[in-house]
């Protein structure tokens, strides 16, 4: 949302337990982190980790096309955010 909140925060904030519950099963769930370990960059782009965006491009991590035929610079554009833009560049 505007508030960059995301679905987690707002379960917390109001006590959906369930909701909270499901969240989390999904995150450490092993389809969630085969996405992430198959796209690292697009990973750090969407929660817009900074640092972890500069250190994949460090190591020369490959922005590569996801399962939409995005790029990460995709998402960022999407987002405007000019700093990770500049980061990918």
């Amino acid at each position: 949302n505007k508030y960059g909140e995301t679905l987690l925060d707002i379960a917390l904030r109001n006590g959906f337990l369930e909701v909270v519950e499901f969240l989390t099963s999904h995150e450490e769930s092993s389809l969630y982190i085969k996405n992430i370990e198959k796209n690292p960059l697009r990973h750090a782009v969407v929660k817009t980790d900074y640092d972890k965006v500069r250190y994949l491009k460090y190591l020369g991590t490959n922005d590569i096309k996801d399962e939409y035929l995005l790029y990460a610079y995709d998402y960022a554009r999407r987002d405007q955010n000019k700093e990770i833009l500049l980061l990918l560049d």
